[in-house]
């Protein structure tokens, strides 16, 4: 399963996180492979990224990182980050800024969004990417800042048992 995380540059709370971390452990639970996507920028992607690495989800990292180097914080190659031997990565050719969350929702078969707010804005690349999931009929997880988490397309009562 290849999993695409966006966030914001001003990270996400408490309340996502724990939404987050339950969400990732049922992800690690279901697949036995998991390939995370994920930009390289200061808030959320970090956020994500320290996540990512302490409950030991992804087998497999690609950071897409962006062209501007003031935003850019090199998860793959920072020394607050360790990395166990046996996990893949790949860093992507840089980006600008504002193509990233499309690179990363083209990789990925879910994605999982963590906005700072509940309105969807036409002008936000996050948005933008989620609306474009939506077209390309991916999986989308959006956790919202009071803990809340929807799911596109929605699964309907029952489905999927047997």
């Amino acid at each position: 399963m290849k999993i695409g995380f966006i966030g914001t540059l001003k990270g996400f709370n408490e309340k996502q996180s724990e939404t987050y971390t339950g969400l990732l452990r049922k992800f690690r639970q279901k697949y036995d492979y998991i390939e995370y996507h994920s930009g390289d920028c200061k808030g959320g992607d970090e956020l994500s990224f320290s996540m990512i690495i302490k409950y030991e989800i992804a087998d497999k990292i690609e950071i897409h990182p962006p062209g501007a180097d003031h935003i850019r914080i090199n998860l793959l190659n920072n020394e607050k980050y360790k990395l166990p031997s046996d996990i893949k990565t790949k860093i992507r050719d840089t980006r600008p800024f504002s193509e990233i969350p499309i690179d990363i929702t083209e990789q990925c078969d879910a994605l999982i969004v963590l906005p700072n707010d509940t309105s969807e804005r036409s002008e936000s690349d996050l948005w933008r990417a989620v609306r474009y999931a939506r077209k390309s009929k991916k999986n989308i997880f959006i956790i919202y800042p009071n803990g809340k988490a929807t799911r596109w397309p929605a699964v309907k009562a029952g489905a999927g048992r047997r």
